[in-house]
């Protein structure tokens, strides 16, 4: 899928939801600079599930919500859809996110798509934990050296500071 086509849907979604919603996932992770390959688009949100699904709507956007139990590792919501064929999902961050410290990318047609600030970044994908997950973390601190300690410290808290070493240590980086 090309990166041209999932800007597209980020720059309609983000139109859509508002400044209230950050960009998160790989296209974030690429936004910081870590270019890799994705096929959906994300973002994190601080109203609620209704709202989103509403405005969605409102635009023409087919969506569908799925809720979990937060106390059992669940997120509390996630809503998710297919617009141009590229799947994307809106959630509610499984933890508490600094929206002061979000950017603004300014796109070419006058959109201006939130992007989460780098330490909610790697917060958010030590908690997710996949290997991708901290394979992204471990290629980012390549280019921010001076977030190591801290993000080594948010995965001792999480529980995933070997893996992470794992990934900070591999040669492939």
């Amino acid at each position: 899928m090309s990166d041209d086509r999932l800007l597209v849907v980020a720059e309609r979604l983000a139109g859509v939801l508002g400044e209230q919603c950050v960009l998160i996932g790989g296209l974030a992770v690429a936004a910081w600079g870590h270019v890799r390959a994705t096929r959906d688009v994300g973002f994190a949100s601080r109203v609620d599930a209704s709202l989103i699904r509403e405005r969605l709507a409102k635009a023409g956007i087919p969506n569908e919500l799925r809720t979990g139990d937060p106390f059992g590792g669940d997120l509390e919501w996630v809503v998710h859809g297919t617009l141009d064929e590229v799947p994307f999902e809106i959630l509610a961050p499984p933890m508490p996110v600094d929206w002061d410290a979000a950017s603004e990318i300014d796109m070419p047609d006058g959109c201006v798509i939130r992007l989460v600030g780098l330490r909610d970044l790697l917060r958010l994908k030590i908690g997710a934990g996949g290997p991708r997950d901290l394979w992204d973390v471990a290629s980012l601190l390549k280019s921010y050296p001076e977030e190591r300690d801290v993000a080594l410290s948010e995965a001792e808290r999480q529980g995933r500071r070997e893996a992470l070493i794992e990934w900070l240590n591999d040669p492939r980086l």
